[in-house]
């Protein structure tokens, strides 16, 4: 009878947990959406959720200056407190230079970023940032391997990998069009295969922050346009041959105001993006 009651109070208090302080715990869509928006949780140049929502990746300056008195950029990650995000706390494969844009791929398994860190073989920080990557090793993610094959002598960043693996970033490698243009690289194995310009995407303005959803159907970017010095966010949609004609975002850009790094969240079903330094978010069905 002991053992009988011991066992009903164990399991009393384990659903207890799991409906109440618990179930609270736990981030939903809802949650997240409301405890960015309500908390004003800065950022610059990095936003990525972790599958189940529990770690939000963000990137942040710090006092040191780079070569070119430039603040250097270091990447954080902050916990699911219950209720909110924690404090910024640094991620474990941060280098001495400048370290930003956190993506993580659909699966949580590997995280894609910015950095300015010499080359393999050299000694000397980077002029232009590379795209690197780590991969998740249990408890630990791994150190930092670099992608030859993608990186050049010019600028290579804002990666974003669909659930196949598709790899897509913006670089200012020769090109027919403006500035910085969109590539996609094809995954091969553990690689990927030589990338190749997205023509459909680009235009003689610059094509920059890009993001796109698990399921690799939808594609949000950000277009500088330097006459009028003006940076707004556009969707395409894939049709399974091309992407569409690239759209403005009207339900979310605002007049003088820079829409920065764009991020489709875990399954495809939230949207957050960068405005004045603050992450907001909200359902990706929002702004269709």
């Amino acid at each position: 009878m002991v053992r009988f009651l011991n066992n009903t109070f164990f399991l009393f208090l384990l659903g207890t947990c799991l409906f109440s302080a618990c179930g609270e715990a736990l981030p939903s869509a809802e949650r997240v959406i409301k405890a960015i928006n309500g908390d004003s949780i800065r950022t610059q140049n990095g936003i990525s959720l972790s599958p189940d929502y529990t770690t939000l990746y963000i990137s942040l300056p710090i006092e040191e200056k780079d070569g070119r008195d430039r603040s250097r950029v270091r990447i954080y990650q902050r916990k699911w407190s219950g209720r909110a995000y924690g404090a910024p706390e640094l991620v474990s494969f941060n280098s001495n230079y400048t370290d930003y844009h956190p993506v993580l791929t659909p699966d949580g398994q590997r995280i894609y970023f910015n950095s300015t860190r010499p080359k393999p073989g050299n000694a000397e920080e980077q002029l232009t940032a590379d795209i690197w990557f780590v991969e998740n090793e249990g408890d630990r993610w791994s150190p930092a391997k670099y992608l030859p094959i993608i990186n050049t002598n010019g600028e290579e960043s804002y990666p974003t990998v669909d659930q196949t693996g598709r790899l897509f970033f913006n670089s200012d490698r020769a090109s027919e069009n403006g500035a910085m243009d969109l590539w996609m690289a094809a995954p091969n194995e553990n690689a990927f295969q030589a990338p190749r310009i997205v023509n459909e995407l680009n235009t003689s303005d610059s094509e920059n922050d890009v993001t796109i959803s698990p399921d690799g159907q939808t594609l949000i970017f950000n277009r500088y346009n330097a006459e009028f010095r003006s940076m707004d966010l556009y969707q395409s949609k894939w049709d399974g041959g091309r992407w569409s004609e690239p759209i403005l975002l009207e339900k979310i850009n605002e007049p003088n105001i820079w829409e920065l790094t764009p991020s489709i969240g875990p399954q495809g079903r939230l949207f957050l993006y960068e405005r004045n330094g603050v992450i907001r978010a909200m359902e990706l069905s929002e702004i269709n």
